[in-house]
Order: C-alpha cells, then sequence, then structure tokens
C-alpha cells in the first residue's frame, strides 16, 4: 500500500515538473534565446532534424514544400539535437539542403525532444498553439516504408493532410504514426 501511495505522488511530481510549452526556450543560431511557442502563431510545425542522419536531408524538399503552404498565423520551426553538432555544422547541413532562411533552433539538453517525446529524426509535430495540444506527431508521409525501403514517391501525406484538416476543424483527435529513421542519441 504504502509504495503505491509512493509511487503515485512521485508520478503527480513528474509531471508537475515538465515545464510549460510556452516557457519553455532554446538557443538559435545565433545564441538568442528564443520561446519555442509563440502564442501570436495559431499552429507551429515542429521539424526534429539530425544533419548527419541521411533521411533528414533527404527531408529538405518536404519541409520547404510544408513551408510554401503555411499560413501567415503559422510558424515553421527545426529543431536540432545539437549536443553532436557544431553550429558551424549545423550551418553547413542548412546551406546545403538550401534551409538557412528557416528558424532553427538547438536542443542540446533535449528539453523539447523530451517535452514531446521525440525519438527519431525526422520527426515532425504539429502543435495548435491556442488550445495547447499535440494535433499530429510522427511521418512527414509514407514515402519511406522501413530503413532502406522508399517509394518512388509518397503517395499519403501525412503532415499536409492533418495542417489542412486542423485549419478546416480545431477539434480533430491527436494522430501518431510511427515515424522511421535515425534514433535521437
Amino acid at each position: 500500500m504504502t509504495f503505491r501511495v509512493f509511487y503515485i505522488i512521485c508520478c503527480i511530481l513528474l509531471l508537475a515538473c515538465k515545464p510549460a510549452l510556452d516557457q519553455l526556450e532554446l538557443e538559435n543560431l545565433q545564441g538568442e534565446k528564443e520561446l519555442v511557442l509563440k502564442k501570436k502563431a495559431d499552429r507551429t510545425v515542429y521539424f526534429f532534424l539530425s544533419p548527419d542522419c541521411p533521411l533528414s536531408q533527404n527531408y529538405s524538399v518536404q519541409i520547404k514544400q510544408i513551408e510554401e503552404i503555411l499560413l501567415p498565423t503559422e510558424n515553421l520551426l527545426l529543431i536540432i539535437p545539437s549536443e553532436f553538432y557544431s553550429k558551424k555544422e549545423i550551418e553547413a547541413f542548412l546551406m546545403k539542403y538550401q534551409m538557412s532562411h528557416i528558424n532553427c533552433l538547438l536542443d542540446p539538453e533535449k528539453k523539447l525532444i523530451n517535452w514531446f517525446e521525440v525519438s527519431v529524426s525526422p520527426e515532425v509535430v504539429l502543435y495548435d498553439n491556442q488550445n495547447n495540444r499535440k494535433v499530429y506527431q510522427g511521418k512527414i508521409d509514407n514515402w519511406i516504408e522501413e530503413l532502406g525501403v522508399k517509394r518512388r514517391e509518397a503517395s499519403e501525406h501525412y503532415l499536409k493532410a492533418a495542417l489542412l484538416a486542423h485549419r478546416e476543424r480545431q477539434d480533430l483527435e491527436f494522430q501518431y504514426i510511427r515515424p522511421i529513421g535515425c534514433y535521437i542519441e
């Protein structure tokens, strides 16, 4: 009986220690702290990428396509688990794949990665800023069937569908599709 009470108290304390997303700050490439959630935006698309992951590199085209369809009231952030990457390596990655104009935040302590329970790169989260909830998390599309197995082109665009559907109906249920990629260490 006492173990169960102890366990419940520990769970409550752990939940209470999780910072609010709108108070979580990460550093950008210029060394400035930025909030990861901007309340003025209706939605935020978080792309979790690793510069040395081939799938993160290959998905740069899809990231730019999502950027093109975003409304002015929607936000896009690239999140790099930067513990193993220098700022120079990250900048080179962004330049090579023509994403240097997209806001990029560094997450060496895995604050946001842990907050969203992200496990692989690339992985995407669509967040409803106004209602403080995840709308979609997982694969960008179905181009990758499993590691080493790709389709010619994607036939299902999970993130795009979730984004467009959420614009129409704010009360969509959360959807998760298991991402495939490089594990974030």
